[in-house]
Parts: C-alpha cells; sequence; structure tokens
C-alpha cells in the first residue's frame, strides 16, 4: 500500500491523453507514476479530465490530499462536487472543503446531445430500469474492469454475447468501455463500495460526445436509503453541462423489482445474479 498521505501530499492531474489505433479509442492520466485508462471499440471517448477527476474526488478526500488539475474544468460540474464534499462529510466524516484546486473553468457552448444511455450489467436492477424507465434508452454501457476482472477474458466473452443479444432484441446499442481503474494503487485506498457510483458517473462523462444524459439503475429502495456508493442524492453531482447522471427510481424495493421483470423472456435468459 502507497502512504499517499505521506508522500503525496499533492496529486497532480494533468491533461487528459487521447489515442485511438485502429477501431480502439482510449483516454488516459498517469497518477504518481501509473496510468488510468479507459477504452473501446465501440465509440470515440471524450477526454474528460471531470470523468477522471470524479474518480479521484473520495480517494483524495480519503487521503487528506489536494487534486490540483490543469485542464480547464466544467463550472457547473465543479459546483456539483463542491456539494458533493459536504454530503460525503455528513456520511464518512471526511472534509467538507473541496480538495480540488483547478487553474480554470469554463461553461459548454455545446448542446447536450438527445441520445440517452444506461449502465447495464445485466442484474436485477439493471433488467428493472432497462424495461421500466419512463423514457427512451438508446444505449446500454458496461465497464469491463469494474465487476468482471480485465484477465477474466472467459466471462467477459459470455458476458458480450449476451448484451449484444439484450441490445439487439431491445433495439439499444451495446458499448464496452475497458478500464483499468479499479487496478490503480492511489484508487484502491478506498473500498469500491464508496468509490463505485464516480466510476459508473464517469463511463457518461467519457460518453458526452455522443451521449447527453446517463441513468443509473437503483441500488436500494427510498426506505432503505444509507451511504453508499451510487445514491439517488449523490450520483446527479457528478453531471457536466454537457452530460447529466441520473439514478433511477428507488420506489420499489428488490422483491418488487424482481416480481415486476419476472414475466420476461428476456431476463429469462441473460439475468446474471448478483456480479457473478
Amino acid at each position: 500500500m502507497i502512504d499517499v498521505a505521506v508522500s503525496s501530499p499533492v496529486w497532480h492531474l494533468k491533461d487528459v491523453v487521447a489515442e485511438k489505433w485502429g477501431k480502439t479509442s482510449r483516454v488516459s492520466v498517469e497518477l504518481n507514476g501509473h496510468p488510468i485508462w479507459f477504452e473501446s471499440d465501440d465509440v470515440i471517448l471524450e477526454p474528460s479530465i471531470e470523468a477522471f477527476a470524479s474518480t479521484l474526488l473520495l480517494p483524495s478526500l480519503h487521503n487528506r490530499t489536494q487534486l490540483k488539475i490543469d485542464s480547464p474544468v466544467d463550472a457547473q460540474w465543479l459546483e456539483n462536487i463542491r456539494q458533493l464534499c459536504q454530503i460525503y462529510s455528513q456520511w464518512w466524516g471526511y472534509s467538507a472543503t473541496c480538495p480540488i484546486e483547478v487553474t480554470k473553468t469554463q461553461v459548454s457552448k455545446e448542446r447536450p446531445s438527445s441520445i440517452t444511455g444506461m449502465c447495464f450489467t445485466g442484474g436485477v436492477d439493471s433488467f428493472y430500469s432497462l424495461l421500466q424507465y419512463p423514457e427512451q434508452i438508446d444505449q446500454l454501457v458496461f465497464a469491463h474492469g469494474y465487476d468482471i476482472p480485465l484477465n477474466d477474458l472467459p466471462r467477459i466473452e459470455d458476458y458480450k454475447k449476451s448484451l449484444k443479444e439484450i441490445a439487439a432484441l431491445t433495439g439499444k446499442i451495446a458499448i464496452i468501455i475497458r478500464t483499468n481503474l479499479r487496478e490503480h494503487p492511489l484508487f484502491k485506498t478506498v473500498s469500491w463500495e464508496r468509490t463505485h457510483g464516480a466510476g459508473l458517473a464517469a463511463l457518461g462523462l467519457l460518453l458526452s460526445r455522443q451521449m447527453g444524459s446517463l441513468v443509473i439503475p437503483p441500488s436500494y429502495a427510498s426506505t432503505r436509503l444509507y451511504p453508499w456508493g451510487s445514491h439517488p442524492e449523490t450520483d446527479p453531482l457528478f453531471s457536466t453541462a454537457r452530460c447529466q447522471i441520473r439514478h433511477h427510481s428507488t420506489a420499489l424495493g428488490r422483491l418488487q423489482r424482481i416480481q415486476t421483470i419476472a414475466g420476461h423472456d428476456l431476463v429469462h435468459k441473460h439475468l446474471r445474479v448478483e456480479w457473478r
């Protein structure tokens, strides 16, 4: 474990590097000598500094370090992040002072895309949102490297087949993004239970070139909400002017969601039990 609080009192996040070879689009940053990267063969990823900074907010608070950003950041996003710090302070006792230091903010003049994506893992919550979300969903997004490790090739190949069939049968576009985020030593200083909401939101920011909003399926019902990585109070606060992060309704509990989707053939064939 790296003693980041001692060795790195300031984490310096420089410009995002965007690369493309063949059909693969990759965006990356280097932090403390270790790269963080996201790549996809399905879309061109946006070199969003906000995506990387979002994933590093909790690790920065946890390790009491400043996160210095050279690139201009979205003004709306920065204001949202300051609100997030207040919530995380109440939840987990972190400092309420935002650790992010920027040299410049910017206001996007681009109109957000009308395309809406959804994080989709094939579990109960994902299918519930896919089948019950009240607005049009255009794209299903999955991150290889989150619940399926990068080196688990047999399982990701099986899931790709399943995702593509689900997308074809529902008229959606399947997007898979690979990432080493969970392997980065600084990111790993905080539990995935706390950081996964930022990880999911980052996917939307990286897709903001063609996606104006990203829906995150609910975890817990409103009657059972407690401090958790993905939460209806915090997920939207990762939004930028170009990509709105939405948390689907928490009105129903897990059993009610199962009952709602239980009659669908698509669910019978493709449901993944937990992350396995």
